[in-house]
């Protein structure tokens, strides 16, 4: 219990007769009496490539939020990745698309030494739009780019907004920084994901 609560906020309830009720996060039951629940992984609905902790119970998977699981060093790492590293995945992306833009407009402006006007030096990615996995509808959604200085990659929403290539330089230093310091701690995910579900499978054993 002492190794798990390291992961997570472990919260034990003694039942009587050596028994004991294991909660986690907000209160979800891990162990009530003989009935055990499991922790898993799944992909995210929203985003295929994105892998969620979810929490299996009555045959039925739900994907947790970052809110439900605090405390720990995977509550840590929720919460960095949906309030610092997202939001540096996202900016480092429009900087890249300003910076790309910015180039191809200033080399289109110039000739080479046949006299034909310059190309693109960059060619721009199209925006990946992913349908959620729970729509039964049909309806197909498709986005992109029109004007490079006029966008903001928000997760599952579009939006449009200013970005001026120094003020977003300036920023890309500050976040490139911050990005650095923590990437050891996203490195480190999997392997706390290993280890909590050995633990687990190990407290559950030893409770029976």
């Amino acid at each position: 219990m002492t190794e798990l609560s390291k992961l997570i906020k472990t919260t034990v309830v003694p039942q009587g007769q050596g028994g004991y009720n294991v909660f986690i996060g907000n209160g979800l039951p891990l162990v009530v009496g003989t009935t055990s629940y499991n922790l898993t992984t799944a992909s995210s609905p929203t985003d295929p490539s994105r892998l969620e902790v979810a929490y299996h119970s009555n045959n039925k998977t739900s994907i947790l939020s970052t809110e439900s699981l605090p405390g720990g060093s995977i509550g840590g790492l929720l919460q960095f990745r949906s309030e610092s590293l997202d939001a540096i995945q996202n900016k480092i992306g429009q900087i890249a698309v300003s910076i790309a833009g910015t180039f191809n407009a200033q080399h289109a402006q110039g000739t080479d030494k046949n006299g034909n006007p310059g190309g693109n030096l960059f060619t721009i990615a199209a925006p990946i739009v992913n349908s959620n996995s729970n729509n039964t509808g049909s309806a197909v959604i498709s986005s992109q780019v029109v004007d490079v200085y006029k966008r903001q990659v928000v997760n599952g929403a579009l939006e449009s907004s200013n970005v001026n290539v120094v003020d977003a330089m300036v920023t890309m230093i500050s976040l490139a920084r911050q990005f650095e310091m923590q990437m050891k701690l996203v490195q480190s995910a999997e392997n706390n994901a290993n280890k909590a579900s050995q633990l687990l499978n190990m407290s559950w054993v030893r409770l029976r």
